[in-house]
């Protein structure tokens, strides 16, 4: 009798664990991985040609990134596929802790972390760092928290002339 409560209790936690992995794997989705330079430069270029495309680096240490992210969560909820890319890219070295951040603030955009020469070919100094691109090519750049307001409007600016 013994033996199969400590059975049945088992097979319960193994169920629960599983379950558990699933839900929090399955709320990671806009954790692509790492992305190398060349590959996010081809990426901009595709989307910038009929959108716009906002570019940000971050890390999950960065006080005013984390400030940032809902405001770039917000942005997406407003302005549709069609009109606005966001692409995020994570300096973070431990790309454990990115999935988790990824959660925390709902994320509702590709995140990517920075495989390798992301940072140097980007000229990221600091974060958080935003850029903005269309079909012209670079047309905002900027280093540090941008006020929400501020952000919003570069970016329906940017679109009017798209």
């Amino acid at each position: 009798m013994r033996r199969l409560r400590v059975l049945s209790l088992t097979i319960c936690l193994v169920g629960i664990v599983l379950l558990v992995g699933t839900i929090s794997t399955a709320s990671t989705g806009q954790y692509k991985g790492a992305i190398s330079a060349d590959k996010l430069e081809q990426m901009i270029d595709e989307e910038r040609s009929d959108k716009v495309v906002l570019l940000n680096f971050w890390a999950t240490w960065c006080s005013p990134c984390r400030r940032e992210m809902p405001e770039l969560a917000q942005l997406r909820r407003d302005f549709s596929p069609e009109e606005l890319v966001i692409l995020s890219v994570s300096l973070d070295y431990n790309s454990k802790v990115i999935p988790h951040f990824v959660d925390q603030f709902g994320l509702n955009f590709p995140v990517y972390r920075d495989g390798g020469g992301v940072a140097q070919q980007f000229e990221v100094a600091a974060v958080p760092k935003v850029m903005l691109f269309t079909q012209n090519g670079l047309v905002m750049e900027h280093a540090g928290y941008v006020p929400p307001a501020m952000l919003r409007r570069v970016v329906e600016q940017a679109l009017d002339k798209q």
